[in-house]
């Protein structure tokens, strides 16, 4: 994996030869799966060599996971640790409401014995990963045949909604963490104070991350529901009570043609 974005992103390490022959553990920490990769560095780039995953959920901290994939795979002597958390990250210390974990760079640099270790939030490490996207690997939605240099809003709909963006300096593309995800929901037409109103008898604030994800795919589905009283089968309220509500609602709509869900898409 050779470090060669297709935009002038900020990677100033590439060049810097005290990173060639670095061995790099590399964490993504999610509230379902955590995966961790171990890497070499060298000739500009980064060769993967084992990745695993775990279940969250099944652990107690981040050290507990981090120790067990070092045992699964008789690691030694690793230099170098990144993670990647989906939370701000401050001083070193973050503690994402999602992991319900304290996380502390200096707690694994002293207890594991690396050299460095860093911790970034996982849009903004997400943002750097981009670089390195190929052509097929993007499905535009819009273009508006001109395009201007300048700063990017990068968005993620997920089990929340991330947001990160690259600051253009002129030159080069910076990455940059934001948590906009929780800033609050503005409405602008009548059906959207609507929705506002009926989100805010549940939610009191009403972020954006209640809006732009799985489940704000939810609550869009349960307002078209409850407020503008559009009907439910009843076989798809017994799958969405009894199942993955976001693949049901999504298979009801492109499957089934419910109408309530293809709006609930649509609107999303």
């Amino acid at each position: 994996m050779i470090l060669n974005p297709k935009f002038p992103l900020y990677l100033p390490g590439v060049e810097n030869s005290n990173n060639d022959h670095v061995t790099i553990i590399g964490a993504s920490l999610r509230e379902d799966i955590t995966i961790l990769g171990y890497f070499v560095s060298g000739n500009g780039g980064l060769e993967i060599k084992i990745q695993n995953d775990y279940s969250t959920k099944d652990y107690a901290s981040f050290s507990d996971i981090l120790r067990k994939f070092i045992q699964d795979n008789q690691l030694e002597n690793v230099k170098r640790l990144s993670l990647a958390v989906p939370g701000p990250v401050i001083d070193g210390k973050s503690s994402p409401a999602r992991l319900g974990w304290d996380l502390n760079i200096e707690e694994y640099t002293r207890d594991f014995g690396f050299e460095k270790a860093d911790m970034l939030n996982d849009l903004e490490a997400s943002a750097y990963g981009m670089g390195l996207l190929e052509d097929n690997d993007l499905d535009p939605i819009y273009t508006s045949g001109h395009l201007e240099k300048g700063n990017v809003a990068i968005l993620a709909p997920g089990n929340g909604l991330g947001e990160a963006g690259y600051f253009f300096d002129g030159k080069y593309l910076r990455p940059f963490a934001t948590e906009g995800g929780h800033s609050e929901f503005s409405p602008r037409t009548n059906v959207e104070v609507e929705f506002y109103q009926f989100l805010n008898n549940i939610y009191g604030i009403v972020s954006w991350e209640n809006v732009l994800s799985k489940t704000g795919l939810f609550n869009i589905y349960r307002f078209l529901r409850d407020v503008k009283r559009h009907p439910e089968p009843e076989w798809l309220a017994e799958r969405i009570s009894g199942g993955n509500f976001v693949q049901e609602i999504y298979k009801a709509a492109v499957e089934e043609d419910v109408l309530i869900c293809k709006i609930a898409l649509d609107t999303l």
